[in-house]
């Protein structure tokens, strides 16, 4: 939007007298109510033109369409993007830092809206994050320095107080805590609470975060976790189990991805096992 110049002409003489005059316009919008004569003069200047009533949703789309056609065309869309995944790369965001690693597809515009969509493939680097150090004055790393806010605290203390109160007094027998959290089956989320638990000390020496943190499908390495992190369950009741489910509005069904995980029988029937529902969709 640097490069962006809006011009506002009101009348016909005006608009005509400047289609004639300008080579540099890329687009028009026009509002309803406008003449037919005044519609064909901005139409034959052979750019494209924007048509709009006045609604709240209209002007959004319409805003959106015009920085869609001042950004320099869609070769400029496509370069533009590639610049910014070497850059994310570069700055320790999970992509790969290498251009020939970046697939983006053409610009598209499947329902006509004069907004153009992009597709980008790239690889990430998940395992290579635990090498990465985290960026520098972050609100991640600031958070972990400081410890949790006071409304995350306060939010906390009624979780430990509701807890106490389901064991009653055999909740002063547990000696330690393990917690699993189980995540939907999105690369960035799982990464990114890996992180933060590794980030934040929560781990044993030698213990890795992703046999902590698992996504909810019953594929890859998370089956195995669990099964490790029940068979301590099953096993030691001087310590207490903590299943967090995040974003659990993810499959809240019987048949669903996390009801293997959250309603497995044998754990539900542990008194040493809690079980926490954690989202942050209202529905």
């Amino acid at each position: 939007g640097r490069h962006l110049q809006c011009t506002s002409l009101q009348t016909e003489k005006s608009i005509a007298d400047f289609c004639e005059s300008s080579c540099e316009t890329r687009c028009f919008v026009l509002f309803d109510g406008v003449s037919e004569e005044l519609k064909q003069k901005v139409e034959g200047v052979g750019v494209p033109v924007i048509c709009m009533g006045g609604g709240a949703v209209d002007l959004q789309l319409c805003l959106r369409s015009v920085l869609a056609h001042c950004v320099g065309g869609r070769e400029t869309i496509v370069a533009e993007i590639k610049e910014r995944c070497v850059r994310d790369g570069e700055s320790n965001l999970p992509i790969v830092a290498r251009e020939d690693a970046i697939d983006v597809m053409d610009p598209f515009d499947e329902r006509k809206t004069l907004v153009d969509k992009v597709i980008v493939t790239a690889q990430y680097r998940v395992p290579q994050l635990l090498s990465l150090p985290a960026p520098s004055h972050t609100p991640r790393e600031l958070s972990v320095v400081k410890g949790p806010s006071p409304e995350q605290a306060h939010v906390a203390e009624a979780l430990l107080r509701r807890t106490r109160s389901m064991f009653g007094s055999g909740f002063g027998a547990f000696k330690d805590v393990q917690f699993l959290i189980t995540v939907p089956n999105f690369t960035t989320l799982l990464a990114q609470t890996a992180s933060r638990v590794r980030t934040a000390g929560l781990l044993d020496p030698n213990e890795s975060e992703y046999s902590k943190v698992i996504t909810n499908w019953h594929v890859g390495s998370s089956p195995l976790h669990f099964n490790a992190f029940k068979e301590k369950a099953l096993k030691d009741d001087s310590t207490l189990f903590v299943i967090i489910a995040d974003e659990c509005h993810f499959g809240p069904t019987s048949t669903g991805a996390q009801s293997k995980f959250i309603n497995d029988p044998a754990l539900c029937d542990r008194s040493n096992v809690v079980v926490l529902l954690n989202s942050a969709t209202p529905f």
